[in-house]
């Protein structure tokens, strides 16, 4: 029987047909809801599709896995009540009506949650959401630069969801800084598999900002420096998981490694350059004399005039 559940909810006619005498719910409980689906084309002797049509599930209130329209139908029920959703209010033979049949069996009492409550409940699990589709694309170790970009927009929209939806208390809570802190060592890692170092600098210092010691953003910014040509800097962070005993010393190792070849090709470049720089002045004979012998070389020129 085929139906679509949000467009008879919402467009559908709702009648009680039982009171029922037990207990109401309310945000944070959990409901024994039975569902049984009706179709007038439908005869009753057709006992497999009635089996199918008829079904039970736990409805969880204010946490937003099923609509809406539910949960507001299921929360204005008691226990012991019934009610009935149909798609018509006339009752045409010749043409397929679908009613839809809800009981409220029993209710498990939960938190009382408010509705701040659950509205950080369900952007948290939004985000957590983008960002487990994003580790997935991230997960592959031949991982193309599509799917680090794409990963990208995962991590941004999981951003986004934050700052848009969060108000500035939900922000302050220990639970969405955590997450802020991980989104932004994420995008630090994706920022720097696509050679944008700066903007991996941006984000990996964004999270040290919030957790001074996250020793995912110092070493996200170390390779952010690398890729800058910050070495000093580089160094200094590389020094910094070494003294905290970074969970991945090969991964600090292979980056230490790496700078410390840049460091001494840098060396060799000044060394050359100073080295090129000596040879055109000994060619040329154009000595730079220092200022303070030109000083003395003008005071003796005077004083041999006197002489």
């Amino acid at each position: 029987m085929a139906f679509n559940w949000t467009l008879l909810l919402t467009n559908g006619t709702l009648q009680l047909v039982k009171s029922g005498t037990g207990d109401r719910p309310r945000q944070g409980d959990k409901c024994l809801v039975q569902c049984k689906l009706m179709n007038n084309f439908v005869e009753e002797k057709d006992t497999e599709e009635s089996e199918q049509s008829l079904f039970k599930f736990w409805l969880p209130l204010g946490r937003g896995f099923y609509s809406r329209d539910l949960e507001q139908i299921v929360s204005d029920l008691y226990v012991g009540s019934e009610c009935v959703v149909r798609s018509s209010d006339v009752v045409d033979p010749n043409k397929s009506t679908i009613s839809l049949h809800l009981s409220l069996l029993d209710v498990i009492r939960g938190e009382t949650t408010s509705v701040e409550q659950n509205e950080s409940s369900c952007i948290l699990e939004s985000v957590s959401q983008l960002k487990n589709e994003a580790k997935h694309l991230m997960s592959n170790p031949s991982v193309q630069l599509e799917q680090v970009e794409n990963a990208l927009d995962k991590y941004e929209e999981a951003f986004d969801m934050l700052y848009s939806h969060a108000t500035a208390t939900m922000l302050e809570k220990q639970s969405f800084r955590e997450v802020m802190v991980g989104l932004r060592c994420n995008l630090a890692i994706c920022y720097n598999r696509l050679s944008k170092p700066y903007m991996a600098w941006l984000h990996s210092n964004a999270a040290l900002n919030m957790r001074p010691m996250e020793v995912k953003a110092v070493f996200q910014r170390a390779k952010a420096y690398l890729h800058i040509g910050d070495l000093f800097n580089a160094y200094r962070d590389i020094q910094i998981l070494e003294s905290c005993s970074y969970c991945d010393d090969i991964a600090v190792n292979r980056l230490k490694a790496q700078v410390e070849q840049a460091i001494d090709r840098q060396s060799k470049q000044n060394d050359r350059e100073l080295l090129e720089s000596f040879q055109v002045a000994l060619n040329t004979r154009s000595f730079v004399i220092p200022s303070h012998l030109n000083i003395r070389a003008q005071k003796d020129r005077v004083c041999n005039k006197f002489t």
